[in-house]
């Protein structure tokens, strides 16, 4: 994961350079907004809060299945890489199948046509990262755990 993860920092352009969406494979994932804070209140009620040293990073985002099919997409949230290919857990997140940690054993199916809007936490030290886009394919085709992504540069000095 981590050379793959690093490989797909190293390819990915600025996500404000990709206002159409990134594809990868059968599905675009379409970057809404990315901010950082050190406290963030959810939509549900909950809230999160940066540990010392840390930040928050916000995505929000949606994976769209353009096709007629319905296709697998793995893995089910986008993650988030450092140049190193450190690979970020989700910290919180709504939207989608389900959040929490993201594995690339599961698939979630996203039937053909439709999206899921996505909201994305993340907790990391302030710097420069890339989102990694889940691939899609479909179900007769073999699973290539190919990630591409965008990156974005860390929290501005002035908050």
């Amino acid at each position: 994961m981590t050379k793959v993860a690093r490989e797909a920092y190293l390819r990915a352009a600025i996500c404000s350079a990709k206002p159409n969406g990134i594809p990868n494979g059968r599905i675009v994932l379409v970057v809404r907004n990315i901010a950082w804070y050190s406290f963030y209140p959810l939509p549900d009620g909950r809230s999160v809060t940066a540990e010392a040293g840390k930040s928050l990073v916000v995505v929000e985002y949606d994976i769209a299945n353009p096709g007629d099919a319905a296709v697998l997409v793995n893995p089910g949230r986008a993650l988030l890489t450092d140049s190193g290919g450190t690979v970020a857990q989700e910290t919180a997140g709504m939207g989608g199948l389900h959040t929490g940690k993201v594995s690339l054993d599961e698939d979630a199916l996203l039937r053909g046509g439709e999206s899921w809007q996505m909201l994305s936490v993340f907790e990391v030290p302030p710097g420069e990262y890339a989102l990694l886009v889940p691939t899609g394919r479909t179900t007769d085709e073999p699973n290539p755990h190919r990630l591409v992504g965008c990156r974005f540069p860390g929290p501005s000095t002035q908050r």
